[in-house]
């Protein structure tokens, strides 16, 4: 039976009713918004945020997703172009502010790394020879990060599948309990004693440099590890230094500058034994805002107090493949039980990689890429080479940044990895 003209007619009117609405919304009248990168490709910006939905290809927030600021007052796209950030071409000012605000690390898979570390070092075999002793570090170098991060699985043998389980749900939703805590417990040891089976602690063993720090909590890394809280709440990680600066990603920056402009972000020592500090303003950041991960910086002020006292850290060079570790605050750590329930959350939620799984494994152009555990939370936290360095002093190398999929440029990319910020590019 054919359908009546007035039910035909409503069809119709319903279909140009959603589509006016779902143009209106993308900012654009002419279909969908497209962008451009450096290599000419063109894609959308849903492609570039898996788990976010989107309009017309367009994304928009997940409803309640934490931290999401959108601007507080109208903007035209020429005063976000100056005061934010450039857009690409076609963009429109939500889609650009979303592109730069989204949470991006994500677990890595140690056996694939591995394997692509071997593949790498076999080919520089082929180059290795007495006149090139260079190629020949390097491929000794990704054997052993290779080794290691198998060493890794060994150590934790239910790392790998805990983090392909976990990877599909955090960037876009809650995972379940049961997969966050199981990946809690297999890739991520914890500062805090945390309870496992029927009320048996099983701590897991940290890297060198952060054990030295739990022993020495006022002159260790413990005490320069910053954590940033909004309203009490960790939102990413940060270097704190004794000329009253902090060092932490630019995208964390970005993501709540109405608040760090309020000044109602503040910073803690991991250690706990002072602060919460106020950020007071921008001290110095990269020239010009790009997607390179080499420019995810800004060294932010810290408003005078009186039980200010940091340790100096200094910076270090990464030239090679090899273990490093980093301390970040977890977000699901409710999932798990601890030896003190009493102790506050943002002291709960301190993690780092188990021993071996985490590895820098590449240095190009100012970022670093590093095969590491590094999960929501993690955004600007120092990447700390295992042991002190002759002067007795923590060694930074750089400060975590992006997942290589959002679009953050560290040619060539290592699929799996995330990057960091190398120490030199900060002022």
């Amino acid at each position: 039976m054919k359908p009546s003209v007035t039910k035909t007619w409503g069809r119709a009117m319903g279909r140009i009713i959603f589509w006016a609405v779902v143009m209106f919304l993308s900012g654009a009248s002419a279909g969908p918004v497209l962008a451009q990168n450096d290599t000419g490709r063109v894609f959308t910006p849903a492609k570039q945020f898996p788990g976010i939905p989107s309009i017309s290809g367009v994304p928009v927030p997940r409803e309640g997703l934490p931290g999401f600021d959108l601007p507080n007052t109208p903007r035209d796209g020429r005063t976000l172009d100056v005061d934010w950030f450039p857009h690409k071409d076609g963009e429109t000012p939500l889609a650009a502010w979303i592109r730069k605000n989204q949470q991006v690390q994500r677990p890595s898979q140690p056996e694939v790394i591995a394997a692509t570390l071997e593949a790498r070092a076999k080919e520089l075999s082929i180059s290795c020879t007495s006149s090139t002793l260079l190629a020949c570090k390097q491929r000794d170098a990704l054997f052993g990060a290779a080794a290691s991060l198998l060493a890794g699985i060994v150590a934790a043998p239910d790392c790998d599948t805990a983090a392909k389980a976990f990877a599909p749900h955090y960037r876009s939703a809650d995972p379940p309990e049961a997969i966050s805590r199981n990946y809690d417990m297999a890739c991520l040891g914890s500062i805090q004693p945390r309870r496992e089976g029927a009320g048996v602690e099983k701590p897991k063993t940290a890297p060198p440099i952060i054990s030295a720090g739990l022993r020495d909590p006022a002159n260790g890394i413990m005490a320069m590890i910053g954590i940033l809280e909004r309203d009490g709440n960790p939102i990413c990680g940060s270097l704190i230094r004794p000329d009253r600066t902090i060092v932490t990603a630019r995208h964390c920056y970005d993501k709540h500058r109405s608040a760090f402009e309020a000044h109602s972000v503040t910073v803690r020592p991991a250690s706990g034994l002072a602060g919460p500090w106020s950020i007071v303003g921008v001290k110095s950041k990269p020239a010009v805002d790009t997607d390179a991960a080499a420019d995810d910086w800004v060294v932010l002020n810290v408003a005078s107090a009186p039980d200010f006292a940091v340790p100096a850290s200094t910076f270090a060079a990464m030239p090679f493949a090899g273990a490093v570790t980093v301390v970040g605050h977890f977000a699901h750590f409710k999932n798990v039980d601890y030896q003190d329930e009493t102790l506050p959350g943002w002291k709960k939620g301190l993690r780092f990689p188990r021993d071996g799984l985490c590895q820098s494994v590449q240095a190009v152009r100012g970022c670093l890429q590093i095969a590491c555990q590094t999960v929501r939370g993690f955004s600007g936290a120092p990447v700390f080479l295992p042991s002190a360095g002759a002067d007795g002093k923590p060694q930074v190398v750089g400060f975590i940044s992006q997942d290589y999929s959002a679009q953050a440029k560290c040619p060539p990319a290592l699929i799996g990895a995330t990057l960091a910020v190398a120490s030199g590019q900060i002022d």
